[in-house]
This record gives structure tokens, sequence and C-alpha cells, in this order.
């Protein structure tokens, strides 16, 4: 007996950064089977989906679309298959839009961190030695604001948002006495 089918999507190296899209198809045979069932009549649908779903989860994928072929009798009606396919069609346009969204703003986000380890490779020592107005250009890249306190002993920074985003950091701000 089938147990429904989950067909994974292709993907390439850079999917390594975005969970995996599947789609479930689950099929059953008599109007009994629906909603009960067991090894002798067939599998239910819920019993169906949930082991599609926990093949799905083992893949390291999530389900974006489901398909329940309701095979009665002599066959499935043209009405009926012609708009689960449109169904399906417009799921996995929907999915390889966002594949293709995310795969950008995984190169985006990795492109980020490479300059920002260029930025701060030796950045320490670099810094230091730099003279006052190359200092601010340092500072202007990677903070939105500096505040010193009254005595000069307190310093509050603000990271910009995306160096923010690259560390990784919820708040973009940092006291420091």
């Amino acid at each position: 007996m089938n147990h429904g089918i989950s067909l994974q999507l292709p993907t390439d190296d850079l999917d390594s950064f975005t969970p995996r899209s599947a789609i479930s198809y689950i099929r059953i045979s008599t109007a009994r089977q629906a909603d009960r069932g067991g090894a002798r009549d067939g599998f239910s649908i819920p019993a169906q989906r949930n082991a599609n779903q926990r093949h799905a989860y083992g893949l390291g994928a999530l389900i974006a679309a489901e398909f329940v072929d309701r095979y009665y009798g002599d066959g499935i009606a043209r009405d009926v298959l012609v708009r689960e396919q449109r169904k399906l069609a417009e799921a996995l346009s929907r999915i390889v839009a966002d594949q293709e969204r995310l795969r950008e703003d995984d190169v985006l986000r990795l492109q980020r961190a490479r300059d920002a380890l260029d930025l701060l490779e030796g950045a320490h020592a670099r810094y230091f030695t730099a003279v006052p107005h190359e200092r601010k250009q340092v500072n202007n890249a990677l903070f939105s604001r500096v505040l010193v306190g009254p005595a000069g002993e307190e310093i509050r920074v603000e990271l910009r948002p995306e160096i923010a985003e690259i560390l990784g950091l919820d708040g973009a701000a940092a006291v420091f006495a």
C-alpha cells in the first residue's frame, strides 16, 4: 500500500542556508479510508499526512503544498485534476520565487559577513595607529552614534543596523565604563 509520497524539489549548495520545500501527495481509494483505516483497508488521509510530514522533517524540508488524490472509482474527474494541477503549479511557482529571494538574501548576508571580516582583520592595531580622521571614518562605518559621558568615563555606542545584523545582535547599543 502506498503511504503517500513527498517530492523533494531540486536544490543546490546555497540551499544549505534555507529549508528545503516538499509537496505532499496523499492517495485514498475508498470513502471509508478517508478518515479511518488501517493496514487492511489502507491508511487514512491523516495517517498519510503525518507520515509525509515525518518524512519531510527527516529530509529537513517543509511541506509547502499538499495534493490529496481521492480516487473512489473509475478515475479522477478532469476538472478536479486540472484544478489541482493549477494549485500545485501556483504553489510550486511561489516556492521557486521564495527560494530565489532567500538565495539572494543569503548571498547578500554572506558578502556582508566577508566584508565585515575583511574590515575587522587587524582593525584594532590599525585603529590605534590611524590618524583622527581615519578613526572617524571607521566609527562612521560601524556605529550610528558614539556618546561620551560628561566626565569621559562612560561611552555609549549604537551599532549601525547592518553591523548589528551581521553580528546577530538584537539590540544595537552597548555601554562601556
